[in-house]
């Protein structure tokens, strides 16, 4: 049985994780500067698209990793609501902590008004565009086999129908002297630092 493949693609016409050469093909070759990989696991293509800066978990999904995630509030009459805290559990991913991050996000926002969700993680970004499909199919991907960090993945399903889908995404290129995703990632990494917690049962 052949191994499945997963394609990176973090510079071409389109930014993402691809199943088939094809369609990476159709993405990179002819697009200057392209730039991609060919990943066994699609945690690791994901990593691969979004590596563009220092991650705020060392050693990323190895033992001993440590991961955090941080919320920071643009306006300063939501400034309480801003959070740095380890990622819980002992899978500890940047991709899981993106995922906890927009979770802890728009649980915390004000239920009035369409929140505005910034992120640099092309990772979270696509799965809020994928969850229709995957809800679809059991929360199962192309190949039948359950979607990666399936846990986290439901739990960003249930709140983004709470709001009945009403949330401007926005992607944010990381580490580039943005100043409110440069906070984030600063929260982030003084939550990786803090004691570990335990999984929410």
């Amino acid at each position: 049985m052949a191994r499945s493949s997963y394609y990176a693609v973090r510079q071409g016409r389109s930014i993402g994780v691809f199943r088939t050469w094809r369609e990476c093909e159709e993405s990179v070759v002819g697009y200057p500067d392209n730039d991609y990989q060919k990943c066994a696991t699609e945690d690791e293509a994901w990593d691969f698209v979004n590596a563009d800066g220092p991650s705020s978990t060392p050693s990323n999904g190895r033992a001993g990793a440590t991961a955090g995630w941080g919320v920071w509030h643009e306006d300063e009459k939501y400034e309480h609501l801003n959070r740095s805290e380890r990622l819980a559990g002992t899978e500890q991913t940047n991709n899981r902590a993106e995922l906890t991050a927009a979770i802890e996000a728009l649980r915390g926002a004000p239920r009035d008004g369409k929140p505005i969700l910034h992120t640099d993680s092309r990772y979270t970004m696509g799965i809020k565009d994928w969850l229709p499909g995957w809800e679809r199919n059991g929360f199962r991907n192309s190949l039948g086999k359950p979607v990666a960090n399936q846990d986290l993945v439901r739990q960003l399903d249930r709140e983004i129908k709470m709001r009945g889908g009403n949330i401007e995404w926005k992607h944010v290129k990381g580490h580039s002297g943005i100043y409110g995703n440069e906070m984030a990632d600063r929260l982030a990494v003084q939550g990786a630092n803090k004691a570990a917690r335990k999984a929410s049962p």
